[in-house]
């Protein structure tokens, strides 16, 4: 049954991906005292915040999304100051996004590990990018970003990849990007204080897309995310395309961790994102 649910839900968002870019789109180019982001992938976004317009893995792995919403990508994302990057991967850095965007003259904020990489498979110049390391902070028209080293690898040195997370602050706002994490481990993240919204990638184990209720993953989840005291959380890493169906979550996978957030710590609000949707900082 999720199989087929899965093939109408990837269906209809290739037959629809146009309009749905275009009305969101046309909502982030609007100047408003409301900072917000806007989810366009499974973990890809736009941001607005001050008026200041930047992305975090912006992507389309999708070829037919991708076919669909390149022509006008230039135009589209002309008024973006920047693109902030956490990983490789190509569902977070798709090097033929990246081609059409870097035609563009905003900085690309980049961990410095992946330079070579960026460099050599896409067209991004020096000129273009701003390496970062671990520790260090940055700032781009008043948004400041705390880089800090991501937790990316499920076995460490044998699977998985080098990453980056981040502590972003615009105005009187602390958000906090840990981007796709594979092992939950408690104090892995600095202590950071004071966080107002976490967005949250889901995964719960290899293989586990298919598990009526993976109790120990949903378990560390929980608690990982309780760990950073955040006010606010969003889920999002939903609905990846191209994996198969036991690697894929869904919103029945984000409810579950509700479900136990819930249970666990009813203080902090949970969501659920969907794409092309947009959410208030």
């Amino acid at each position: 049954m999720k199989t087929s649910l899965l093939e109408s839900y990837y269906d209809n968002l290739e037959k629809h991906c146009r309009e749905k870019w275009n009305s969101t789109i046309n909502e982030w180019k609007e100047n408003s005292d409301r900072d917000k982001f806007w989810l366009v992938g499974a973990a890809n976004y736009l941001f607005r915040t001050g008026n200041i317009r930047w992305a975090i893995d912006l992507s389309f792995k999708n070829r037919v999304i991708f076919e669909k919403l390149s022509p006008s990508l230039p135009e589209d994302l002309k008024d973006i100051s920047f693109f902030l990057v956490t990983h490789a991967h190509q569902d977070h850095f798709d090097r033929s996004t990246v081609n059409i965007a870097s035609q563009l003259p905003a900085k690309w904020v980049i961990p410095e590990f992946m330079t070579d990489i960026a460099l050599t498979e896409t067209s991004l110049t020096r000129d273009q990018i701003i390496p970062v390391r671990e520790g260090e902070i940055i700032e781009i028209q008043g948004v400041r970003i705390e880089a800090y080293k991501g937790m990316h690898w499920e076995i460490p040195g044998e699977k998985g990849i080098d990453s980056m997370g981040y502590l972003i602050e615009t105005g009187n706002r602390r958000l906090l990007f840990p981007g796709d994490v594979r092992r939950y481990e408690t104090g892995k993240i600095p202590a950071f204080e004071n966080i107002d919204h976490l967005i949250a990638h889901v995964w719960l184990g290899r293989n586990n897309g298919l598990h009526p209720f993976p109790s120990k993953e949903l378990e560390q989840f929980a608690r990982f995310v309780i760990s950073l005291r955040p006010k606010k959380v969003t889920l999002a890493h939903l609905y990846e395309t191209d994996r198969k169906p036991e690697e894929i979550w869904t919103y029945i996978h984000g409810g579950m961790i509700m479900d136990v957030m819930a249970a666990m710590a009813p203080e902090i609000d949970v969501s659920i994102s969907r794409r092309w949707s947009g959410y208030s900082l």
